[in-house]
């Protein structure tokens, strides 16, 4: 499953700071796929009525449940794509990535051209497909 992209959580926040802003790290790639038991717990509980989570599990997944839901009855395949899409849009929302695509190279670290990108790896037939998502920025 795609990692949930939370913008107040401190553990992906700091790694992709460090990535980015001290390593210098030039490409960001945000990986779902297929065949995903977080995607079908999200399916299963999309049709159930909505209410507040009331587990960690719960919580994490919650963004995704919401995105089940607004698709009205989509494929695994399709949530997984729309989970990745949705990633991929907070990763550039971050402010980490704001910051490396500063003008002001004391912002940026080592950061030079900077890539996220947006895949899902099809655990079928081995094949990585490219959302066609990226986003560069210097």
């Amino acid at each position: 499953m795609t990692s949930q992209v939370h913008l107040d959580d401190d553990n992906i926040l700091s790694v992709l700071t460090y990535a980015v802003i001290h390593l210098g790290v030039e490409h960001v790639v945000v990986v779902g796929h297929t065949n995903c038991g977080g995607v079908a717990a999200c399916l299963a509980g999309a049709s159930q009525p909505s209410s507040p989570p009331s587990s960690s599990l719960e919580r994490w997944l919650n963004p995704l449940t919401n995105i089940a839901r607004s698709l009205k009855s989509p494929s695994s395949h399709e949530l997984v794509e729309a989970s990745v899409r949705q990633q991929v849009q907070n990763v550039l929302e971050s402010d980490v990535i704001k910051m490396a695509w500063s003008a002001d190279p004391a912002e940026r670290g080592q950061a030079k051209l900077l890539g996220v990108h947006g895949w899902v790896y099809e655990i079928e037939s081995g094949h990585v497909k490219d959302l066609g998502v990226s986003a560069y920025g210097r």
